[in-house]
C-alpha cells in the first residue's frame, strides 16, 4: 500500500477543502463531497452533522482542544453566557487567520477539513476518528508522506507505519500503529510544537 493511502487522504482532503471554500461559516464540517475522479467508491458520510463551533461549555472538549493554549482554555472556562463564548470563539479563529483580507479563514477551513477526513479514515467502534491517536496526528500534521502495512498470512494487517514530514526539518518521523499510546503521544507532543511554530497566531 506504499503511496496509495497518502494519495487517497490528500485527494479527499482537497475535496473537503474545496467544499468548505466560499461557503457559510460551518460549510464543509458536516460532510465530504464526492470526488469521482479521485475515488472509485463514494466517500462515507457522517451519521449526523456536528457544529464543532457551537458556543457551548463543551466547545473546548471538541477538536479545538488540540489547538487551545492553557491560557485560552482557562479564559474560556470562566465565561458564563453563550454570547461571551461566541465572541471568544470568533476571536480564537480570528487570531489564527493567515489572511485577514479574505472573507474565509483558511486556517479554520483546513483544520475542520482534516477533522472531517480523520472521521472518515480513523473512526473505530468506540470513538470518532478525530479523537483517536492517529486522527489527532493527522489533524495536526496533515496527510502522511507514505504508509506501510504488514500482513501475515490471511490475517488482516493490524500494524502500520505512517511517516510524516517534519515541519522543523527535512527529516521524517514515523508513527507506528502497533503501540499507539506511546508512539502517538510522543509524536503529538512534537506535532503540537511544530504547529505552534507554523500557525499564523498573532
Amino acid at each position: 500500500m506504499r503511496g496509495l493511502l497518502p494519495g487517497i487522504l490528500a485527494g479527499t482532503l482537497l475535496a473537503v477543502a474545496g467544499g468548505v471554500h466560499g461557503g457559510p461559516p460551518h460549510a464543509g464540517i458536516h460532510g465530504v463531497p464526492g470526488d469521482t475522479e479521485t475515488h472509485r467508491r463514494p466517500a462515507k458520510r457522517p451519521a449526523r452533522s456536528i457544529d464543532f463551533d457551537a458556543p457551548t461549555e463543551r466547545w473546548r472538549e471538541g477538536p479545538v482542544r488540540y489547538l487551545l493554549t492553557k491560557d485560552e482554555d482557562d479564559a474560556f472556562r470562566l465565561l458564563k453566557t453563550d454570547e461571551q463564548r461566541a465572541e471568544f470563539i470568533r476571536g480564537f479563529w480570528a487570531s489564527r487567520d493567515p489572511d485577514t483580507t479574505t472573507p474565509e479563514n483558511e486556517y479554520r477551513t483546513l483544520f475542520y477539513a482534516r477533522v472531517v477526513q480523520a472521521d472518515h479514515v480513523f473512526t473505530d467502534s468506540t470513538k470518532p476518528g478525530w479523537k483517536t491517536d492517529r486522527g489527532k496526528i493527522f489533524i495536526l500534521l496533515g496527510p502522511p508522506d507514505d504508509f506501510e502495512q504488514r500482513q501475515e498470512g490471511n490475517v488482516p494487517p493490524a500494524s502500520g507505519l505512517i511517516p510524516f514530514r517534519s515541519f522543523a526539518s527535512t527529516g521524517t518521523r514515523r508513527a507506528s500503529t502497533t503501540s499507539p499510546t506511546r508512539c502517538c503521544s510522543e509524536a503529538s507532543r512534537r506535532s503540537s510544537a511544530s504547529l505552534s511554530r507554523t500557525r499564523p497566531c498573532r
